[in-house]
C-alpha cells in the first residue's frame, strides 16, 4: 500500500533558478530493515519510505548524505559469498561485516585495503557492522548500492539531472515492462511520464574514468530494453548512473566486460532514452552528488536526448 509521504520536498529546480516542488510517494516500510533507516532498498529486499529521510533543500542546493554515525576505520582481510567481508580493526579486533553489493566490486577487494564501517543500533542484526567506503586508488569509493537511487533524489531535487526537478511527483519502484520495477516514475499534470533506472558505478582501470558494469548484467540488459519500450510508448525514458567516487570527471560504458549492455545502450539511446551521469564527492561523514560527468564515446554532452515538453 502507498501513501503520499508527509513532507513535500521544495527547493532550486533545473540550472535556469525555476523552482523545484515535489512529492516523494513512498511504499510503506514491512518488517524490520537490517540496514540503517537512511538506505533506499529495493522491494526485493524491504520497502522503505525514502521520504523520511528528505526534509529540506539547504541554500546551496545540495541534500548530503549524513551518514547516521561516525564510520569506523579498519582494514580488509577478504571479501566473501558477496555479502560478507572479513576486517580487522584498529584495535585488532576480527569481525565479520555486511556486504550491501552484489557486484564485483572490481578492484575493491584487495586485502589490507583500508574501508569504513557503519554500526547497526539494531540488536536483532546477525552482523552489527556494514562496509560502507573502501580506499582505493588514493581515494574514497563508496560501496553501498543501497544508496544511489537516495542519491539520485538529491541530484534531482538539487537541479543537476535537467528538468527532472519540476515534475511535482516521484514514484519509487513501480512496476512497468514485462517483469521489472523502475527505480523511479515521474509525473507531471502537463507532460508524460519519466521512467528513471539508475545505476551504481564504483569501477575505475584508467585515471579519472569512471566504467559500468564491472561485469556482465543480463538484468541491466534488460531494463535498456524496456525503457526503450516506454520512450517509444510517448514516455521520457532516463538511466541515470551514479559515481560513487570523487576522482572521476569521464565515464565509458565497459564493452568489454559486457558487451551486450553496450549495444543494448546503442540501441535504447537510438530510440530516444536519455542518459546522465552524476558524480558525487564521498567522505568518512557524507556522500554528496556535486556534478554531471561527461560520457565518452556519445560525445561530451550530460543528456544524449533532446527533453520533451
Amino acid at each position: 500500500m502507498e501513501r503520499l509521504a508527509q513532507n513535500a520536498v521544495h527547493g532550486p529546480g533545473c540550472n535556469s533558478g525555476r523552482k523545484a516542488g515535489f512529492h516523494v510517494i513512498a511504499a510503506e516500510a514491512r518488517g524490520h530493515s537490517t540496514r540503517p533507516a537512511w538506505a533506499v532498498m529495493k522491494p526485493r529486499v524491504m520497502r522503505v519510505a525514502i521520504a523520511a529521510v528528505i526534509h529540506s533543500i539547504p541554500p546551496d542546493g545540495r541534500w548530503p548524505m549524513n551518514f547516521p554515525s561516525p564510520l569506523i576505520e579498519a582494514r580488509l582481510v577478504r571479501r566473501y559469498k558477496r555479502f560478507l567481508a572479513d576486517v580487522t580493526l584498529a584495535d585488532g579486533t576480527a569481525l565479520t561485516v555486511a556486504v550491501p553489493n552484489t557486484g564485483s566490486m572490481l578492484g575493491l577487494t584487495d586485502p589490507g585495503s583500508r574501508i569504513l564501517l557503519s554500526k547497526s543500533a539494531n540488536p536483532k542484526r546477525k552482523y552489527a557492522h556494514t562496509l560502507e567506503v573502501v580506499e582505493a586508488d588514493g581515494t574514497l569509493v563508496g560501496i553501498n548500492t543501497g544508496l544511489p537511487n537516495k542519491l539520485a533524489v538529491e541530484a534531482i531535487g538539487a537541479g543537476l539531472i535537467d528538468d527532472l526537478g519540476t515534475y511535482p511527483v516521484i514514484r519509487p519502484e513501480q512496476r512497468y515492462g514485462e517483469r521489472s520495477r523502475i527505480d523511479f516514475l515521474l509525473e507531471h499534470p502537463e507532460r508524460p511520464p519519466a521512467y528513471v533506472e539508475v545505476k551504481n558505478v564504483h569501477f575505475m582501470r584508467e585515471e579519472g574514468l569512471a566504467e559500468f558494469p564491472d561485469t556482465a548484467t543480463a538484468r541491466g540488459t534488460r531494463h535498456l530494453a524496456e525503457l526503450a519500450a516506454m520512450r517509444a510508448a510517448g514516455a521520457r525514458a532516463i538511466m541515470v548512473y551514479v559515481v560513487q567516487r570523487g576522482d572521476c570527471h569521464r565515464f565509458r560504458l565497459c564493452d568489454d566486460l559486457d558487451p551486450a549492455y553496450a549495444a543494448a545502450f546503442a540501441m535504447a539511446h537510438s530510440a530516444g532514452v536519455e542518459a546522465f551521469v552524476i558524480g558525487c564527492r564521498v567522505s568518512a561523514e557524507a556522500i554528496v552528488p556535486d556534478r554531471l560527468l561527461e560520457m565518452e564515446a556519445l560525445g561530451s554532452v550530460h543528456r544524449f536526448t533532446e527533453s520533451m515538453t
